[in-house]
This record gives structure tokens, sequence and C-alpha cells, in this order.
């Protein structure tokens, strides 16, 4: 398809997600059916594109391992370097975060990496992975999130790619 058919598409979707946006003005169609739209709708504005974020969250002061994210191994490559590697050699990721409330991982993030500042709040034990991820897609747009973790150095590149891809063929919602 070329860059003026998206346009027309992209044009096209959003009359028809204005019109449908009115059509079912209750609170619960508009969060059900119209988020799908728009979501196509951005996608199309990509050019057909679909945007993938990866993110790892941090937590500098755990309670169980006091700093387990940063601890090294026997060359000195702190843990939190094998994921940022990994998430670097995947080459369908367009952005890749370290979520940390901490200016203090800065030092440990690679060269491809940004830092994104999160909320001291969610450094708590009662925090959920629900929360955590709510806030960085507040934070961040995108269309497929992928949340890695640092705790889990050995997951390879292929895996990813993988999950990716039959999220964007869409075989699954998630992966």
């Amino acid at each position: 398809m070329l860059a003026k058919d998206y346009a027309n598409l992209t044009i096209c979707l959003g009359i028809l997600a204005a019109y449908i946006w009115r059509l079912y003005s209750s609170a619960h169609i508009r969060f059900c059916i119209c988020p799908y739209i728009l979501r196509f709708y951005a996608i199309c504005a990509r050019g057909g594109m679909m945007k993938v974020v990866a993110f790892v969250p941090i937590k500098l002061h755990n309670e169980r391992t006091p700093g387990k994210n940063l601890k090294t191994f026997y060359d000195g490559t702190p843990l939190v370097h094998f994921v940022q590697k990994t998430l670097l050699q995947c080459k369908d990721i367009d952005e890749r975060y370290i979520f940390c409330s901490s200016e203090s991982i800065k030092p440990y993030i690679l060269d491809g990496i940004k830092f994104l500042k999160r909320s001291e709040n969610l450094d708590s034990k009662e925090t959920l992975c629900g929360d955590l991820i709510r806030a960085f897609i507040n934070a961040v747009d995108s269309d497929i999130y992928i949340m890695a973790h640092a705790t889990l150095p050995f997951v390879r590149v292929e895996t990813y790619e993988n999950c990716i891809k039959v999220v964007k063929d869409g075989l699954y919602t998630s992966s």
C-alpha cells in the first residue's frame, strides 16, 4: 500500500471512529470499542507499522535481595546489562526503556536504552505488576509493549522476536 493510500485509509478510519464514538456514547462502549479503532487508526497513521516498546522495571531497594538487579557476575558485568544487551539485539523493538524511580540507575544503562523515571509509590511491596504496566503505558505510547526483567538474563533474542511476531500477526493478543 502506498503512503497516500494509508493517508486516505487514516482519514476514513478517523471518520469511522468519530461516528462510532457518537453512536455509542455510553462510557462502557467508548472504552471497549473505540480504543481498538483508534489503535488501528494510530497504526495506519504510522504507515501500517506497529510500534513496539520494551521496558525493564527496576527496583533498586529490594527487600528480599537488596541490590539484586545490580549484582555483578564473575567478570564484573551487572545483572541488568544482560537483558539490555538482549533487547538491543531485537530488530523489531523500536524503543527500549529502564523504568526506575531512582536516577542512580543511570550509570548502568547501556547506549540505546532510555531512562524513564517512575513514581516512588511504585516501589512498595504492595505494588502489583499491573500497576507498573499501567504507569508505563500511560507514559509511553505504543502498539505492543514488552515487559522484560533483569532477573531473567537468559531469555534469548529469538524468544522476544517470536513473541512480537505472533502478536503482530494477530495470532495472539499477548505472548
